[in-house]
């Protein structure tokens, strides 16, 4: 876990620098300083960047109305990308989808789950199931795991 909060923390600080570092950089291998330099290449997302020479990155976001900038172990994305804003589920004015069913229960055995016993019921024993045939029908080779027939249609 703690491998995987590293990472997490190298990534975040790599694309951090990058949104930082890239502004600055142009800024100082430009032979004239413009200060509005520092806002042509910034990506504030829904907010408006404003030239603040005493902040590192030489620029700020301020945030449209309803949007904010995401937080991460502590620091702040420089771009507003973040909406203010709760699901309402009940705008459409129906009511919400009832809650699902409680799933059924398994079967205490699965002996008899995809047995076909034919003119017969399957009743699961010691040994898996057998086939318990209904008045005027037999299990084939009279064998009780096998299916049951009219005792007329299996003739030995």
């Amino acid at each position: 876990m703690a491998l995987q909060d590293v990472n997490s923390l190298l990534l975040i600080s790599i694309l951090f620098l990058t949104c930082i570092c890239a502004p600055a950089s142009s800024q100082l291998m430009s032979s004239r300083h413009d200060e509005e330099d520092a806002c042509k290449t910034v990506d504030c997302g829904m907010g408006k960047c404003q030239v603040k020479p005493d902040v590192v990155p030489g620029y700020v976001c301020v945030c449209d109305s309803g949007w904010t900038k995401p937080q991460l172990l502590g620091l702040t994305w420089p771009s507003c990308v973040i909406p203010n804003c709760t699901f309402n589920y009940q705008c459409g004015g129906e009511p919400p989808l009832p809650p699902l069913p409680p799933l059924l229960p398994p079967p205490l055995s699965l002996a008899c789950f995809l047995v076909f016993c034919g003119d017969g019921d399957c009743v699961a024993s010691a040994d898996g199931h057998e086939c318990q045939c209904h008045q005027g029908s037999a299990n084939m080779l009279g064998l009780p795991a096998l299916p049951c027939v009219q005792k007329c249609e299996f003739l030995v």
